[in-house]
């Protein structure tokens, strides 16, 4: 009878033992399919929220022009209210212009685009550098307006270049006075600082306050000490629009000819959306 019961309760023990054995293997398996689920969730939402912004940008943008100006051609600008502008500042900054791809009907040509309009904005990181003044070239001939997201570069030889930016009508826009990470996103003070020093900067230089802001690594980047909706709150508190990308030429990480960097661009552009080009 001993033996018996010892046995019963060995069988117990080992049933036991392979039931929690499957219940630690099951846990984990099913938070991870849980917490993947979510994670994709949220980049989903990530994603329309960001399209959302962008469409809403591109509507206001497009509502003044169709009111504000006369012009033959429709070109997507924005107006920034600025507190006691001098006669020096622009008031109305375009931040890209409009290419269509489709002809334009009599109510296009009155400032009004049509639905399958494809809209299109192109934006210069990092610069000024030795290729800026070859872009500003190539927009002009072409009459195309971009957007440029500046860092600081305090050598005399620059001052013009950022005043070429602003004369000849494009945006120029923030991306950091450093372009630093370690300092940038060191810590919510650090990145305020940042801010100012550089809109004051470019406000010497051109006597433009510029408005328009590009994280360095983007508003989802995973280096920043500081939680970006943090930072995010802090821009929108100073009037300052933040915007990031949905089309990459892949110019910075790979691409060797202006032919990929063409098909990277045409490949990544959608009907369906504004499409911000990163170059």
């Amino acid at each position: 009878m001993d033996a018996k019961k010892k046995s019963d309760s060995v069988r117990r023990l080992k049933r036991i033992i392979v039931m929690s054995v499957i219940i630690i293997i099951l846990i984990p398996s099913v938070m991870c399919i849980f917490l993947f689920s979510r994670v994709n969730d949220l980049e989903r939402q990530v994603d329309d929220l960001f399209e959302a912004k962008l469409e809403q940008e591109v509507e206001m943008s497009m509502m003044f022009d169709a009111y504000g100006n006369s012009g033959e051609d429709y070109i997507v600008s924005e107006t920034i209210a600025e507190p006691e502008k001098t006669d020096s500042e622009v008031e109305n900054q375009t931040i890209a212009q409009e290419m269509e791809t489709t002809e334009e009907s009599e109510k296009g040509k009155q400032g009004v685009p049509e639905k399958n309009t494809r809209k299109v904005y192109l934006t210069f990181d990092d610069g000024p550098s030795s290729h800026t003044n070859e872009i500003l070239d190539i927009l002009s001939a072409y009459d195309v307006k971009a957007t440029f997201f500046v860092v600081a570069k305090t050598e005399e030889e620059w001052k013009p270049v950022y005043q070429r930016i602003v004369n000849e009508g494009h945006t120029l826009a923030m991306h950091s006075y450093t372009h630093k990470y370690g300092e940038i996103y060191e810590s919510m003070e650090a990145f305020s600082e940042d801010v100012t020093k550089l809109q004051n900067f470019l406000y010497d230089v051109t006597g433009q306050k510029c408005m328009f802001y590009r994280f360095p690594g983007g508003s989802s980047n995973t280096v920043s000490r500081v939680p970006m909706d943090t930072m995010i709150e802090y821009l929108n508190s100073q009037g300052i629009t933040y915007f990031d990308w949905n089309v990459d030429s892949n110019d910075a990480g790979g691409a060797k000819t202006s032919e990929e960097v063409y098909n990277n661009v045409i490949k990544g552009l959608s009907k369906n959306k504004a499409n911000m080009v990163l170059m």
